[in-house]
């Protein structure tokens, strides 16, 4: 079977997916990402201040990537594992030193009871 004819039986199915993350932004205080987390990426800085992480979920919308700054990055990734779920929610800013304001979140992690699984999507990572 050729890749065309592949391609026309999967979208007869109903079988194609979206690989293309959409980006989320923490607007206001309490918006969050309820998801799965598929990984972390490194990205540089367009500040030419070094680098942070860009975060990617699979939620119930569809796959969301999303960045939430160097310092949060420090802490979360000592703690955070791929395939495990997260809500992450955005608390509102900080002053800090100099001035200077920072975002802030709280990341909740999910302990799944054994007889509930999440599900997982047809993503294949």
């Amino acid at each position: 079977m050729s890749y065309s004819d592949a391609w026309k039986e999967a979208e007869k199915t109903k079988s194609t997916f979206c690989v293309s993350p959409e980006w989320f932004t923490f607007e206001k205080k309490g918006s969050f990402v309820l998801g799965k987390l598929m990984g972390m990426n490194e990205v540089d800085s367009s500040l030419g201040s070094g680098t942070y992480l860009q975060y990617l979920m699979d939620t119930d919308v569809g796959l969301i990537k999303f960045s939430l700054g160097a310092a949060t990055d420090k802490e979360l990734t000592t703690v955070m594992k791929v395939g495990n779920v997260y809500r992450i929610e955005y608390q509102g800013q900080a002053k800090i030193k100099g001035g200077r304001r920072v975002n802030q979140f709280k990341c909740l992690a999910a302990q799944m009871p054994d007889d509930l699984q999440v599900v997982d999507s047809d993503i294949p990572f």
